[in-house]
């Protein structure tokens, strides 16, 4: 089928609407109650640029579920966002799942890869927890991490024993455990978890960071950590405000000698706090 850029032919309709309807003496706030369902309007409209036909059959009118994700290849193949018909299209057809999870296992690019992702995440497809603890464990980083990390938050308890089993077997790069880390955070009690938050404000540089996993897992067990380090002279002004949080959160006291109106971070958010 011909790639169409319907996301640009509706924003022609909506500029045309727009100086109509103004125009016409509509408000501001009217013009704004009047667009709630103007796409809904729209995708329903016979186009020309389609010949003739809506876009929302446009797309329902593909019933091969091949086909409708080849329609979406091909308009990332375009650089042309898919439209949000297209999009709705495929959630909707149960059959379209098995491609889509294809699509993101493969993970050529990280647009489509998101794509199918979402979809099959907000249509609980079965093994996709799996996927995405491959993408926070594979070296693939970046975009991909993130859009793991987000979903596996939201699903937190189911995926947190397949990641905690992941995470048993151990050989992870720094970079994968810190990636499980961010998740687990979220997962609840789990001695596996705090030695590994624990471990992680030991040796990994982003300290800030990993003070504020301790405080919100809430064992009061990192006290003594977080108190040596956070009582140190070479630490900057963000390392010790989260670890004095962290100790507070859970309990404690931390007071630090240091003189910090020299700290450069101190003085930025103190810039910011006086804005």
């Amino acid at each position: 089928m011909k790639i169409l850029d319907f996301d640009s032919i509706f924003a022609g309709y909506l500029n045309e609407w727009y100086a109509k309807k103004k125009a016409q003496g509509f408000s501001y706030a009217e013009l704004e109650e009047a667009a709630g369902n103007l796409y809904h309007e729209w995708a329903d409209m016979p186009l020309p640029e389609a010949g003739g036909i809506s876009a929302r059959a446009y797309f329902d009118n593909i019933r091969e579920p091949r086909e409708i994700i080849t329609l979406l290849i091909k308009y990332a193949a375009a650089d042309i966002s898919a439209p949000d018909l297209l999009a709705e299209r495929i959630a909707n057809d149960p059959e379209c799942g098995k491609f889509l999870f294809e699509i993101a296992r493969i993970g050529e690019s990280a647009e489509l890869a998101a794509f199918a992702v979402n979809i099959l995440h907000r249509n609980g497809y079965p093994g996709l927890n799996g996927l995405l603890i491959d993408w926070l464990i594979d070296d693939r980083g970046g975009e991909y991490a993130r859009i793991a990390v987000e979903l596996l938050i939201e699903n937190v308890k189911a995926a947190a024993p397949e990641i905690l089993s992941r995470l048993d077997k151990g050989g992870l790069p720094e970079p994968a455990e810190k990636n499980l880390a961010d998740v687990l955070v979220y997962a609840g009690k789990d001695d596996r978890i705090f030695k590994l938050l624990l471990r992680l404000f030991r040796e990994d540089e982003d300290t800030a960071l990993y003070a504020s996993y301790l405080a919100k897992y809430g064992d009061e067990r990192a006290l003594p950590v977080l108190i040596e380090y956070g009582r140190r002279g070479d630490i900057n002004y963000i390392q010790f405000m989260e670890t004095r949080n962290a100790v507070e959160a859970l309990g404690g006291v931390l007071e630090n000698g240091k003189d910090f109106s020299e700290d450069e971070y101190f003085h930025a958010i103190k810039e910011v706090e006086e804005q």
